[in-house]
């Protein structure tokens, strides 16, 4: 992508092929990020972890938060620092790549649900927003683009419009959750339990 010198972003020409959609946007782009959560959820889910005390998963868990904090920051700025303009695709491939290893600690630590902030996590609101978190990320960008576009809010506080995104974001992603993502859900579920029989005959023929 940047050999071909696709520009990166252009607000002028959202309507044409950037290096930020094809390497950030495009799931193209993102999947290796999907297939470490498969591999890390593959791998811990054949370790037992009833040795592992609330103490030292607590502290495992905050140790993995605070690297998020500490850590992601300077490693959204120092791949286009080092690489430079001239290979902003590449850099930015680097970028989510290596943030996405903090957040895979992050949510391996939870997924053992043994310290005190993934039992916190379980609550019934906060396991709610977890459900809803795919569509809180395909609603959220439109969300933001609308409100400054419609200049909603514009004499107000940022912190304002900071609320004002989130809670129409949650709302939004609530209603996409319910009435599209679990209707799909299910009618993929249906037909892959339709299509499984006539695998395992064909598996088992061969």
């Amino acid at each position: 992508i940047d050999a071909a010198g696709i520009a990166y972003y252009s607000p002028d020409k959202l309507d044409q092929i950037s290096a930020h959609g094809l390497v950030y946007i495009s799931p193209l782009g993102r999947i290796q990020e999907f297939m470490l959560g498969i591999v890390c959820q593959r791998v811990l889910s054949r370790i037992d972890f009833g040795w592992l005390k609330k103490g030292p998963a607590t502290a495992i868990e905050i140790i993995s938060i605070a690297a998020i904090v500490f850590i992601a920051p300077p490693l959204g700025i120092y791949p286009s620092f080092y690489l430079g303009p001239a290979h902003n695709a590449l850099a930015e491939v680097i970028r989510h790549s290596s943030i996405a290893i903090l957040f895979a600690a992050v949510i391996s630590s939870f997924y053992l649900d043994k310290g005190m902030v993934s039992r916190a996590l379980s609550w019934r609101p906060m396991v709610f927003l977890g459900e809803i978190s795919f569509s809180i990320y395909l609603i959220h960008s439109i969300v933001i683009r609308v409100t400054i576009e419609q200049k909603f809010l514009e004499s107000y506080d940022p912190y304002v419009k900071f609320a004002f995104v989130t809670i129409t974001s949650i709302i939004c992603a609530a209603f996409i959750w319910k009435f599209v993502e679990k209707p799909c859900q299910r009618g993929l579920m249906r037909a892959y339990d339709a299509v499984r029989p006539r695998l395992k005959t064909t598996e088992s023929a061969q």
